[in-house]
């Protein structure tokens, strides 16, 4: 809060280049005002220092304002908050923020504060410095604060909290993020959880983030798969085009058997819709219709769990199998065999024992 001298005899225009003084500092300084454009001799005003270099201030702290030339004593004043974020102009909320630093009492004070710390949140330390209040001060406000919800503890550790109100308005952002990726792309299950963090910013710390996540999976707000994110009602749908396509590939996967074709092969064939069939696929094989053996090769569910089943059958007869028994059951070449071997290895049913496979377990 600045209050230029009566004695001055020019008004003060806004950015001015001054000199601020406190304690044994001297700065240059820019000297704005949130809600005018000069300051006439006399009056008292909101105003934000922009130094050239830092100073050692705390809330509270008297200083001094000399004009640039010449040195003369023009006004001084007291920091309201010295971390203070650049101020938009003409903006109720921040002449809204300042008077009640300026007159509120330490609880509005406090919270005045960590609502104008935003995503990034202030700790204990912030705090004290930016109220000026002695730290046991500063934890009573905040066990208020926590009582009627107007704050949330993100690190007990570092006692770093963030406005309940910015808090609220983080968890709406991200809601509103995943939605719009659900109708963007409506074919994939959900969106990545890293995706979504590159998209909110930097600017919000890994622990906001992952707090308000594990916060609105708890509140059913939305389901977590490993590191895939979507809204409960979200399911994957699909109609018109993309249903006759879903149609078309089931029918190429079964009439195939235990000989499907290759990715390559199926984009070949389906050609015209070749922008979707991968999409189609993933769909197909998150809902179980197709399984997925490697990344080129996937297989009817009902065919491969008949097959499953045969092999198994195998397994328990003979005790053993290998590569040729495979194909003597099944009559495929080698371009299936290895890869149907190794899936089975790593599904669990078999496991491989020098040159040929066991059963993992007599009761699977």
């Amino acid at each position: 809060y600045f209050d230029y001298l009566r004695a001055n005899e020019k008004k003060l225009k806004n950015r001015a280049l001054v000199r601020f003084h406190a304690g044994a500092s001297e700065v240059m300084a820019r000297v704005t005002f949130p809600d005018r454009d000069v300051i006439t001799p006399g009056d008292k005003a909101f105003a934000q220092l922009f130094l050239a270099f830092p100073a050692v201030v705390t809330a509270g702290d008297c200083f001094v304002i000399r004009s640039y030339s010449p040195v003369t004593t023009i006004g001084g004043g007291v920091v309201l908050d010295p971390l203070s974020p650049k101020h938009r102009r003409y903006s109720e909320r921040i002449i809204g923020e300042l008077e009640c630093l300026q007159h509120g009492d330490d609880l509005e004070r406090v919270a005045t504060i960590i609502d104008r710390s935003s995503f990034s949140g202030i700790d204990l330390r912030g705090m004290v410095i930016r109220t000026g209040l002695p730290q046991n001060q500063v934890k009573k406000r905040l066990e208020a604060l926590f009582s009627l919800k107007r704050a949330i503890l993100l690190d007990r550790e570092e006692t770093r909290v963030i406005s309940f109100r910015i808090y609220l308005d983080m968890r709406e952002k991200l809601m509103s993020d995943i939605r719009t990726f659900h109708e963007k792309f409506p074919l994939q299950e959900g969106m990545s959880r890293e995706e979504l963090r590159t998209k909110v910013g930097s600017f919000v710390s890994p622990r906001l983030f992952n707090a308000v996540m594990r916060d609105m999976e708890r509140d059913g707000r939305i389901v977590i798969d490993r590191e895939s994110l979507r809204l409960p009602d979200h399911r994957v749908n699909l109609q018109g085009e993309l249903k006759d396509l879903r149609r078309s590939i089931s029918d190429l996967y079964r009439n195939a058997g235990l000989t499907p074709p290759s990715l390559k092969e199926v984009l070949e064939k389906l050609a015209a819709q070749k922008s979707r069939v991968g999409s189609v696929l993933n769909v197909m094989f998150k809902d179980g219709s197709l399984i997925k053996v490697n990344e080129d090769l996937y297989f009817d569910q009902a065919t491969l769990a008949r097959l499953r089943e045969d092999y198994k059958d195998l397994l328990m007869k003979d005790g053993k199998a290998t590569p040729v028994s495979f194909k003597a059951l099944t009559g495929l070449s080698r371009k299936y065999i290895i890869p149907l071997l190794e899936y089975f290895d790593m599904t669990k049913l078999t496991v491989r024992s020098g040159e040929h496979r066991i059963l993992r377990e007599k009761g699977n």
